[in-house]
């Protein structure tokens, strides 16, 4: 091949060859750098076909924006034809076509999203008078073809990828009232280069003939749905849920295949399923550095108990947030359930480890974020009533303040040790860290039994610890809260001795009386945060509270709360039960009556509004919701495989342990976990923090408002870590907690 120069480049020369190269791909698409005859390189316009004597990105710009007779003619020349990266533009009305298929497919729109006359008008008059309008039957049409493309290179791929695929599938039902069941079948595969676990929808298939043959769609569930794992079906339901909304309840199915299917492989092809970021991506000379290393952890997290002085004992009762009224009598406590903690300890250490695996931590930092950054052991000396002197242990662990100050509960029992107290300080960071809110995890306690103490001594005893820590703690170091055995009176005597040694520091701890800077809402709040991750919960699946049936295990302060608020909400509270009874109704127990009669008589037993139920069956009570809300452990080996609900909240700590855990999972059943589900308590505790700083209370409707907030937000965050790593919501939420507490520690310099 050969062409003539033009008298730009002078006089008659032929092309020799075309050079390949790699130059500015937005202005070299449209020129070819061709050698000469004469040993010279020239630029050749593809548009045009002239040569050009200089290579210089300003004059091949000039030409096509000045010179370029053949682009001039096919564009607008009013028009700017330089791209914002300075290549050449040229419009085309197939790709402006592809990219709104795209568009409307992964942002879940409808069809007819570009199908509108005003639209139309204002793109032909202020941007493109070659706009031609896009109907809702050409949209459908490319992404039905554009589907069928990505199909067939999927299978091409599956037949030339050397380790195999797996497929797992489940059942969906549409939400509006269509009638419709969907299944959607999944495939799973290693990335053959970077050794990822890669997903795609590759079928969401109309679930014909299930109201014509009930039994054989029912059987089609249990046998034609097994699966190793629930996360893959709960992503593409997820996006279904969208994708058939209210306004979109008469796509056809292959249109609802095409939208759910199509766009979970345009989001594998950007690569949005499978990046692996410390949340919001930490730089890459630091993600660099992260590699996943197999440890054995020298500190097993034990039993998080919160930072609630609502937190549920092993009787099942809880320990009450006085308010504003100090208690009539020392508080009673039980003692609790060791066998329960070892569990515990085991299911929140394999946690720890996943997690810091599915994040890929650095070894060094892994260990790093379980050693406690103070451990604090002091004696405490005190007169009795009776003139003799008694001594006690006290512990305060410090374990994170990458966050923010320390933040968790002062305990007092006999068995407090320091190994207990430490885990739990762990468990606060992760908590604290989930709930998005500027603190690092702290516990403490005094190895005594309150019971066998008057109050006077009591005070004394609390007096004598915060002396011994007390420039240890602070508004901005430390900032404690009741726990076990300790409550409002507590953090008052704990506010008046500290306050003697720095001045008046309300924010000095939380679950104070009203009269002491305490805040409002901080009564319910544990469980006013429960029923707040509920919903955000259900609406993920769109349900609500209203015409769901629940039931309650646990009707202390936390149980009774989340029983009054579901019933207000219009759910139907079907069983309850607590240490002196359980009872039943299935039309729905009045929860306002249930609250008068348990005032009244102090035990659940003996109302007239429902049936004795006996409490071991509770757990397994047909329901939609099941609400753990007291003891850790309830959900066991034991009775797993015979759970009803399709939901479970736990508002307990730990009321799941590993061997349950697995079971549920395997049935199907989603769990929101204790980690975020609980943690309304310590979140209003932050609330009370921050009025007392600033030194303006809040009224309680500001309160709640902000508690929903932070719940309903903190589970969007953990969905988004299930999605980036594949994982279920327990998993979700320790990556998130985890992951956050990584991040500042990397960012505060950890090494230095």
């Amino acid at each position: 091949m050969s062409n003539t120069a033009e008298s730009s480049v002078g006089g008659n020369l032929e092309v020799v060859r075309v050079i390949e190269h790699t130059r500015n791909k937005d202005i070299w698409d449209h020129y070819d750098l061709c050698e000469m005859s004469n040993g010279s390189r020239r630029a050749r316009c593809k548009l045009c076909l002239k040569f050009l004597a200089s290579e210089g990105n300003t004059t091949l710009k000039n030409h096509l924006t000045k010179s370029c007779k053949a682009l001039r003619s096919r564009s607008d020349p009013s028009q700017s034809n330089l791209t914002p990266q300075g290549g050449v533009f040229v419009y085309d009305n197939e790709k402006l076509r592809e990219a709104f298929t795209k568009f409307v497919i992964t942002k879940a729109l409808p069809f007819d999203h570009f199908d509108d006359e005003d639209f139309t008008t204002t793109i032909q008059q202020l941007m493109q008078p070659r706009y031609t309008q896009v109907s809702r039957t050409t949209l459908r049409r490319d992404a039905i073809k554009m589907w069928r493309t990505a199909r067939e290179k999927m299978i091409l791929g599956f037949q030339e990828h050397r380790y195999g695929v797996s497929l797992t599938c489940d059942v969906w039902s549409s939400p509006h009232n269509t009638g419709n069941s969907f299944l959607a079948v999944t495939s799973h595969w290693l990335d053959q280069d970077n050794w990822q676990m890669m997903k795609r929808t590759i079928a969401f298939e109309l679930f014909e003939k299930e109201a014509q043959f009930p039994i054989l769609a029912a059987m089609a569930r249990d046998l034609l749905t097994v699966q190793a794992s629930t996360v893959a079906s709960e992503s593409a339901f997820s996006v279904s849920g969208r994708v058939i909304s209210q306004r979109r309840s008469r796509l056809s199915p292959e249109s609802v295949e095409v939208c759910i299917c199509l766009k979970d492989y345009l989001d594998g092809a950007a690569r949005k399923q499978h990046i692996t970021t410390l949340e919001d991506a930490i730089d890459a000379d630091l993600e660099a550095n992260l590699h996943i290393e197999e440890v054995e952890l020298g500190i097993s997290p034990p039993n998080e108990e919160g930072e609630d002085d609502e937190e549920e004992m092993a009787m099942g009762e809880s320990v009450p947030l006085w308010g504003n009224r100090f208690p009539p009598s020392i508080l009673e406590i039980s003692e609790p359930n060791h066998s329960v903690a070892m569990n515990a300890l085991a299911g929140t250490s394999r946690n720890f480890r996943l997690a810091s695996r599915l994040l890929g931590l650095d070894s060094k930092l892994e260990k790093s974020l379980l050693i406690p950054f103070r451990e604090i052991k002091v004696e405490c000396t005190i007169p009795k009533d009776d003139g003799t002197l008694v001594s006690y242990v006290g512990f305060r662990i410090q374990h994170d303040n990458a966050r923010g100050p320390m933040k968790g509960g002062i305990r007092y029992h006999p068995e407090v040790d320091p190994d207990e107290v430490n885990a739990l300080a762990q468990l606060m960071t992760w908590k604290t860290a989930v709930a998005d809110i500027p603190y690092g995890g702290a516990k403490g306690g005094i190895g005594c039994s309150p019971r066998e103490l008057s109050k006077s001594e009591l005070e004394r005893l609390t007096r004598v610890f915060t002396q011994k820590i007390h420039d240890l703690i602070g508004i901005h170091t430390d900032v404690p809260a009741p726990d076990m055995g300790t409550n409002a009176q507590t953090m008052a005597w704990i506010l008046d001795e500290y306050s003697k040694f720095h001045g008046h520091s309300p924010a000095v701890v939380t679950g104070k009386p009203l009269d002491l800077g305490g805040s409002l809402g901080r009564e319910s709040a544990t469980g006013r945060g429960v029923v707040y991750a509920s919903e955000a919960l259900l609406a993920e699946y769109w349900k609500a509270i209203k015409g769901l049936t629940f039931v309650i295990q646990g009707f202390g302060n936390v149980g009774s709360w989340v029983a009054r608020l579901i019933h207000e909400r219009g759910g139907k509270v079907i069983a309850v039960s607590d240490v002196t009874g359980a009872v039943k109704n299935p039309s729905g127990i009045n929860i306002p009556e249930l609250l008068k009669h348990k005032e009244a008589t102090g035990s659940l037993k003996g109302f007239s509004g429902g049936d004795s139920l006996d409490q071991n069956e509770l757990l397994v009570h047909e329901c939609d919701v099941l609400i753990p809300c007291a003891l850790g452990g309830v959900l066991n080996k034991e009775n797993a495989a015979d759970v009803k609900a399709k939901f479970i909240i736990e508002a307990a700590n730990h009321p799941t342990d590993p061997e349950a855990d697995e079971i549920l999972s395997k049935k199907g059943v989603i769990m929101l976990p204790d980690i975020y589900a609980n943690a309304g308590g310590v979140t209003v505790s932050y609330f009370e923090w921050v009025q007392n700083i600033q030194g303006f209370m809040w009224d309680e409707d500001k309160v709640n408002k902000e508690l929903r907030r932070y719940m309903t937000q903190a589970f969007h965050n953990i969905k988004t870590m299930c999605r980036t790593h594949h994982c279920n919501l327990r998993m979700g939420a320790f990556t998130l907690g985890v992951n956050r507490v990584a991040r500042a520690t990397l960012l505060r310099g950890w090494e230095a």
